[in-house]
């Protein structure tokens, strides 16, 4: 019961989140700007409000499932995940726009990935964040700056740099 309630709370403030948004006045973020915010539910039918993750470093990777470097990397995000998500670490990845749900279900399954996965239907996510190609991985400080934005592959120790100030080993 206190589930239901906790989800229809949610779900009320992700619509006052979006209508109080005016479209025409988000500009596209990029790196030195904070992050903007926004509220979706994942492939699990989990909401997720960046904005709820204020002190955690989060990790936002737009990703498609025929991506080369998506699925030699994936396992990369996957072990920093598993190695940070005790220490606050989030992590979002975001779908193209033209990705299909079974596909991408089954991306996740191979990859073993247990964190949050949104499709980005209409490309608004990627248009918010200025995301020119795919993959794009941004980095997001606890002070919900993004910090970086990487094209193509990315590493462990790449990982490391961006993030490692704010996790605990």
């Amino acid at each position: 019961m206190i589930m239901k309630y906790c989800h229809a709370f949610l779900l009320i403030m992700c619509l006052i989140l979006m209508l109080s948004c005016s479209p025409q006045t988000i500009q596209p973020a990029k790196v030195g700007d904070s992050a903007p915010d926004f509220c979706l539910k994942d492939i699990n039918g989990d909401i997720v409000i960046l904005s709820y993750w204020k002190d955690d470093p989060i990790i936002l990777r737009f990703w498609e499932t025929d991506c080369m470097f998506c699925r030699a990397d994936t396992p990369v995000f996957t072990a920093f995940w598993e190695k940070y998500k005790d220490q606050g670490l989030k992590m979002v990845y975001i779908s193209s726009y033209y990705e299909d749900l079974k596909d991408i279900r089954s991306f996740v399954q191979q990859y073993g990935i247990d964190f949050h996965v949104i499709m980005d239907k209409e490309g608004k996510l990627a248009e918010l964040f200025s995301i020119e190609q795919y993959p794009q991985t941004l980095t997001i400080n606890p002070e919900h700056v993004i910090t970086s934005s990487m094209d193509g592959g990315v590493g462990e120790a790449e990982l490391q740099e961006l993030l490692g100030p704010y996790l605990t080993h």
